[in-house]
């Protein structure tokens, strides 16, 4: 009796856990993926504040929302949010007539600091420097 009890726990513990190799995670796909192509639509990203907001869009909890989405990306939701920014900011850059701080502002940044050392984390170069370097 005792060891079909342990036997009963161990198949609890394993049931109550999170199988991202399962038919589960692949059920959240669809949702995911509409979620993240909104998240990389122009400047989409600069009105996303919180991770908490899109977990509650998805009626799930934050953990369980980043955990789902890193395993359905390889990457986490929050670097999404920081490519997509960058990405759009590097469009506005080259393609509209802004300034640094424009741009910083029209990407979600309210530090004009913060937004160049994660520019310059992801092009390797300062937003200044990338302008200058693209310029025809």
């Amino acid at each position: 009796v005792l060891l079909y009890k342990i036997s009963d726990i161990k198949k609890k513990n394993i049931d109550n856990t999170i199988d991202f190799t399962s038919g589960t995670i692949e059920s959240y796909r669809r949702r995911f993926n509409i979620l993240r192509n909104r998240i990389y639509q122009g400047g989409e990203a600069a009105r996303i504040r919180e991770v908490s907001a899109l977990a509650e869009e998805m009626n799930m909890s934050v953990s369980y929302f980043q955990h789902v989405y890193k395993a359905l990306y390889g990457v986490s939701v929050t670097k999404d949010i920081i490519i997509s920014r960058i990405e759009y900011a590097s469009y506005l850059l080259l393609n509209q007539n802004t300034t640094i701080s424009e741009t910083a502002a029209f990407c979600g940044y309210d530090s004009i600091e913060h937004f160049n050392r994660q520019f310059k984390k992801l092009k390797g170069c300062s937003p200044n420097e990338y302008k200058k370097s693209h310029d025809r």
